[in-house]
């Protein structure tokens, strides 16, 4: 969980980019001439130029409450899983299809239980993009989406997400597990 956390510190300002970059369109002509954001480096700055240092850490509590519970969640499922996939029990026996299982699962299970502060994450890191925010904080925007959409709002997209994160997961944690194990160590 520690892990989780502290990485949400340098990736919530990555994240913020990509996010705006990702829903402000798709024509870079057009998005000049609007003055949108044209290349990642520009985003940042933009960003920066405009909303300051808080701009650029907007979404970062929601990205620790995202990051921190889904890696506390991620590496211990890993863990069982192989444990109880093997044939002989102990997590050093299991085989590479045994691995992507495991890897697959945890991997979308870290997602799972986080999915809801995912939501409000992005709808927070997009809002006061052009200049007026919409919510006064975590517990406005999930309010508003309750409100606006049901429970269902904080699920949109679930399922291509899930789609995304067992073959994802599956072969990273597979590649890294059996890399350790080549190399001799355990994992």
């Amino acid at each position: 969980m520690v892990a989780g956390a502290v990485q949400s510190i340098v990736g919530s300002p990555v994240e913020l980019g990509k996010i705006r970059l990702q829903t402000q369109g798709v024509n870079k002509h057009l998005a000049r001439e609007k003055g949108l954001y044209t290349n990642s480096v520009q985003c940042v700055w933009d960003i920066y130029r405009r909303e300051g240092l808080k701009g650029c850490t907007r979404g970062m509590l929601t990205t620790i409450l995202r990051d921190a519970p889904s890696f506390g969640v991620y590496f211990p499922t890993y863990d069982i899983l192989r444990q109880k996939l093997s044939h002989s029990g102990h997590k050093r026996d299991s085989s590479l299809r045994d691995m992507a299982i495991a890897g697959g699962i945890s991997g979308s299970l870290s997602i799972a239980v986080v999915y809801p502060i995912d939501t409000v994450k992005s709808r927070l890191q997009l809002d006061g993009q052009h200049g007026r925010t919409r919510y006064l904080g975590i517990l406005h925007c999930a309010r508003s989406i309750l409100h606006e959409s049901g429970i269902r709002g904080f699920f949109r997209g679930f399922a291509t997400m899930c789609f995304r994160m067992f073959p994802m997961n599956a072969v990273t944690l597979t590649t890294v597990t059996f890399l350790y194990q080549a190399t001799g160590h355990t994992l």
